[in-house]
């Protein structure tokens, strides 16, 4: 596996994740369910003596991955390992084209959960 894009968090889960459902068409003419649920994840900087600032940051997870995030809830800590990616997308307040980098989840693991939920997929 290409280890340049690999990218690994651990924090709390800023809002409970919502579960999006949408119907995709492919290249057959057949369509087929997707699942995608986005969500925050409230990081510390983990340096000790230093600006230990909490930073945040925007994922999205898919089909069953996506199932099992949206089980969690917001406060539970989960670790997850996942590649960034551009997104390109064009503002609908100003019209302009914006990129950012979104990051998807490859495998998660609950840390700590408040609720009673407990999932992993590799």
């Amino acid at each position: 596996m290409n280890r340049k894009n690999h990218c690994v968090f651990e924090g709390n889960l800023v809002n409970d994740p919502k579960l999006n459902t949408f119907l995709k068409v492919d290249k057959d003419g057949n369509e087929r369910e997707n699942r995608v649920v986005n969500f925050t994840l409230a990081c510390d900087g983990g340096r000790t003596g230093f600006d230990n600032e909490t930073f945040f940051v925007n994922l999205e997870a898919w089909d069953t991955a996506a199932d099992r995030i949206a089980e969690f809830r917001k406060g539970d800590v989960i670790h997850v390992e996942c590649l960034g990616r551009n997104k390109e997308y064009t503002s609908k307040q100003t019209g302009e084209k914006k990129r950012e980098i979104v990051f998807r989840v490859t495998h998660f693991i609950a840390v700590y959960l408040k609720s009673d939920s407990l999932a992993e997929v590799n």
